[in-house]
């Protein structure tokens, strides 16, 4: 698989960027190097990294096989071999990604998500849904986005983890 970066949303974390398929049926994450222009960090953070890649597929894994958690994650999980990753002129970025890193899952083009901790007392379906998934061991829902929150039968989640690994004096406010 090659990825171009014309296919980049403008969308995406701190430790990854966001990649459509052609066909816009597919999301590619690929967790970003070191020498990434614009989210590049130190060496010493990329096993940090790495482990939040680790967890966050385990955890889609997870989602994947429950019958009561699969129908509010996206669909058709999986990890690609990404070859390379082209810049809009055909030049090779590849060492701006990691690209064993990479995981891709359904494009759900349902507009911008929200941050769980909105959804929570609004919507008493996704804290119950959370405490589904944390009983299931995704402990690591405080990066968790929503799509559809409203719609207790098809909201989706996105962005969790079987675990954290934060930084010691990380305390973002929506925590």
């Amino acid at each position: 698989m090659i990825l171009n970066t014309s296919m980049c949303l403008g969308v995406g974390g701190v430790f990854a960027d966001l990649f459509l398929s052609g066909d816009r049926k597919l999301i590619f994450k690929v967790f970003v190097g070191p020498g990434h222009p614009s989210k590049g960090y130190a060496h010493a953070e990329e096993q940090r990294r790495r482990n939040t890649f680790g967890a966050e597929c385990k955890a889609y894994v997870i989602a994947s096989r429950d019958s009561a958690l699969s129908p509010h994650v996206p669909q058709s999980f999986e990890r690609p071999e990404i070859e390379d990753v082209l810049d809009n002129r055909g030049g090779s970025v590849r060492g701006e990604y990691l690209v064993d890193c990479c995981y891709c899952m359904e494009f759900i083009d349902g507009g911008q998500p929200e941050k769980i901790g909105s959804c929570r007392s609004a919507y008493p379906h996704i804290e119950r849904a959370e405490i589904a998934f944390k009983t299931a061991n995704i402990r690591y829902m405080a990066d968790c986005c929503v799509f559809f929150p409203h719609d207790e039968q098809n909201f989706k989640f996105i962005d969790f983890a079987v675990e954290d690994f934060p930084l010691p004096d990380y305390n973002p406010p929506w925590l």
